[in-house]
C-alpha cells in the first residue's frame, strides 16, 4: 500500500504555463479556475527587462504555476523591432532556459496568439521542444499551417 502511494506521488508532474499571448486568455481562464491566486507583482515586460522571474511566476497549486500575460506584453513587438535580427527570436527561449535552471518544472507549456508567423509564435517555436498546432479545418488554414511548419 505504501509503495502504491509513493508511485502515485512520483507520477505528479510540475507544470508551468506561460501565457505568451497579449490578450491573456490563458491567464483569464486560470484566474477563473483558481480564483484564490494572487496577482503577479512584476509585469511580463518588466520581467524580461530585469530577468527577475521570481516576481512574475504565480503558484496556482502545488504542481501548477503560471507566468501570466498582462497588457504590457503588447509592447513586446516594439522591443523586438529594436532587437538584433539574430536575437529577436530567442527572447522567450532565454527566459525558458533560465526557468529550467532555477525551477523544477517537468513541463512548460506556452500559449501564443492564434496567428502564424508572428513575433510571439516565432519566439515560442524557438523556445520549444515540441509544438502542438490547433487550427481551423478550412483548407486555407490547413495550407497556412503546413507552410509555417
Amino acid at each position: 500500500m505504501h509503495q502504491k502511494n509513493k508511485s502515485q506521488k512520483d507520477n505528479v508532474k510540475n507544470i508551468l504555463l506561460i501565457d505568451f499571448d497579449p490578450q491573456g486568455n490563458a491567464t483569464q481562464i486560470m484566474k477563473r479556475t483558481y480564483p484564490e491566486f494572487k496577482e503577479e507583482s512584476l509585469s511580463f515586460i518588466n520581467m524580461l527587462k530585469s530577468g527577475n522571474i521570481d516576481e512574475s511566476i504565480i503558484r496556482l497549486t502545488s504542481n501548477l504555476s503560471l507566468l501570466p500575460a498582462d497588457s504590457s506584453l503588447a509592447n513586446l513587438s516594439d522591443i523586438i523591432s529594436k532587437t538584433d535580427i539574430l536575437k529577436k527570436r530567442y527572447i522567450l527561449k532565454n527566459v525558458v532556459e533560465k526557468i529550467e535552471k532555477i525551477y523544477d518544472f517537468d513541463y512548460v507549456f506556452i500559449d501564443v496568439p492564434p496567428t502564424i508567423n508572428s513575433d510571439f509564435t516565432n519566439n515560442a517555436v524557438y523556445a520549444s521542444n515540441y509544438i502542438l498546432m490547433v487550427f481551423q479545418t478550412q483548407q486555407s488554414a490547413y495550407e497556412s499551417s503546413l507552410s509555417f511548419v
